[in-house]
């Protein structure tokens, strides 16, 4: 299994309280309602062979070409495509056969893989 290349999100870990973790598909978040959790389900992950794992994530409406213009001369933003942009950038790795990601909180994480998806950091991916 290589996981380079585009993966999109699939499904969202969310905590139910008492009830405890329970997975939302990517749709499900999209027409919920709820503007963060449907730009979450809308963002993929570029794995690199450069080394990086880029978060990306559609461009806010609102902000306008001047803007994005400024940004890109400062260095602020890095574009994916026309209307994407990239949101973060961590290191990954593949040793012996797994793939791990560098969170920037808890170290490197291990990327599991099952039924054609990727779980990292509460979302689940599949290949775009």
């Amino acid at each position: 299994m290589d996981i380079t290349g585009i993966w999109r999100v699939s499904q969202l870990c969310r905590s139910g309280g008492g009830s405890g973790p329970y997975w939302v598909s990517a749709d499900d978040l999209i027409t919920s309602g709820d503007p963060v959790y449907a730009d979450i389900a809308r963002s993929k992950i570029l794995f690199d062979n450069d080394g990086f794992a880029k978060s990306i994530m559609k461009i806010p409406r609102e902000v306008t070409r001047d803007q994005i213009s400024q940004a890109l001369e400062t260095g602020e933003l890095e574009l994916f495509g026309e209307d994407m942009m990239v949101v973060d950038k961590h290191k990954w790795k593949s040793e012996n056969g797994k793939y791990y990601y560098d969170s920037g909180i808890s170290g490197w994480v291990e990327i599991t893989y099952e039924n054609g998806m990727i779980e990292l950091l509460s979302n689940r991916w599949i290949r775009e």
